[in-house]
């Protein structure tokens, strides 16, 4: 009886625990400690995500094989099977059983003696993934161990649907405010484009009137130079405005693919190829070992074009200095930018992230709205402090984003 309370004391712990936790990943682990304690053994979250297996967390941390995807050899057809049919596994002889064969170097070399496979499920029946529980060392799991894998899995299912739930609504929101301010800047854009189409009409008129009439006519030489000056203005215009057509696209709705990469070499790569092209910058940077250990998930490409348009906006401001760092921390990845450049307005840096907003006389305002934009999508948040000779971008990566090295 003493051991039935202690469960559902632990139980009742992570309900309470659920209602506090403010990222994913702190929920994920509250789940899979509490159930690590309730259960004593070993456990972990395997997600349903854009219809792939993957191995979200475990407890312990180490041979789970955290951040992989189940392939077809690794037992997906059987994990997907459990979650499809809706009801909990158990292999009592995981040694033995041929529905785990895929595990069975892990269960010689862990001992493991007995599995249960809980699916998780949300009240529309929508599959959200699997609980798996390894007991070692000749335990086996009781008809009292399973009515206690019954409550913690529908507790997770109920709190990781929560999750979904508000960060969709989330989302939603942050994709609203992105519209609104799109069309509170709308007069601003209108601007900008009336700007680059001016010219462009005027020297389409320049070359209209330099063209013969007829075509018994020759042009001359000049002429010719003319012409090509004039349509040579007027392609540099073009491309001005498809370029405030692709921000606006990308600010409104940007699209980022995530995939596994070490954050460190990326931006030491990064650093590298910057040193060789502006040979006149004092570039330093410090990167966070523990960093070494993880794999960040993110989009390179959109990523380093955040992390060149902060640079570029460093050396624009007459910077001679870069510093470049990198900081784990036990929520969040955060890349610091610190250069010695002159500065931000006063007068705008409140709104320096706002869309068609600018000191640049050639600039079109969409540069650091979209950095914040791709930032966003990383589930990030960005920020920035300036005074006279030292301005800080500092881009912070919130977990999961980050999955440790296998």
């Amino acid at each position: 009886m003493e051991e039935e309370e202690r469960r559902l004391l632990e139980i009742l712990k992570l309900t309470e625990r659920l209602f506090s936790v403010t990222t994913h990943k702190e929920m994920v682990d509250a789940i899979l400690q509490r159930a690590s304690t309730v259960l004593g053994c070993r456990v972990c979250l395997i997600s349903l995500q854009k219809g792939k297996l993957v191995i979200e967390n475990g407890i312990p941390f180490c041979g789970h094989g955290i951040g992989e995807t189940v392939s077809q050899k690794k037992g997906e057809k059987f994990l997907k099977g459990v979650i499809d049919d809706g009801h909990i596994v158990t292999v009592s002889d995981p040694l033995d059983d041929k529905r785990v064969d895929y595990l069975k170097s892990l269960v010689d070399r862990l001992h493991i003696s007995s599995i249960i496979f809980s699916p998780l499920h949300c009240a529309k029946r929508e599959n959200l993934g699997i609980l798996v529980f390894d007991a070692l060392q000749g335990k086996k799991f009781s008809r009292e161990d399973i009515k206690f894998v019954k409550m913690i899995s529908h507790i997770a299912a109920l709190a990781i649907q929560r999750e979904a739930r508000e960060q969709k609504e989330k989302m939603e929101i942050l994709r609203n405010e992105r519209m609104v301010t799109l069309g509170v800047s709308s007069a601003a854009m209108s601007h900008t484009v009336r700007n680059v189409l001016t010219p462009i009409g005027g020297f389409a008129l320049r070359i209209v009137k330099l063209l013969p009439s007829d075509d018994s006519t020759q042009i001359n030489f000049k002429d010719i130079e003319a012409l090509k000056r004039y349509a040579g203005a007027i392609y540099s215009d073009v491309k001005k405005l498809e370029k405030i057509t692709y921000g606006v696209l990308n600010y409104s709705k940007p699209e980022v693919h995530l995939q596994k990469c070490s954050l460190n070499l990326l931006l030491a790569e990064e650093i590298g190829k910057m040193k060789m092209v502006h040979k006149d910058i004092a570039f330093k940077s410090k990167f966070d070992e523990r960093l070494s250990l993880v794999n960040f998930m993110i989009d390179e490409g959109r990523f380093l074009c955040c992390i060149d348009d902060l640079i570029r906006n460093a050396i624009e401001a007459r910077a001679t200095s870069i510093f470049l760092r990198t900081k784990l921390s036990k929520l969040a990845c955060t890349i610091s930018i610190v250069d010695n450049g002159d500065g931000i307005d006063p007068q705008i840096i409140d709104d320096v992230f706002a869309p068609f907003m600018t000191s640049k006389i050639n600039g079109n305002g969409l540069g650091l709205a979209n950095v914040k934009a791709v930032v966003e999508a990383h589930n990030g948040e960005i920020t920035v402090k300036s005074e006279a000779g030292r301005t800080v971008f500092s881009i912070k990566i919130f977990l999961p984003s980050l999955n440790p090295v296998r």
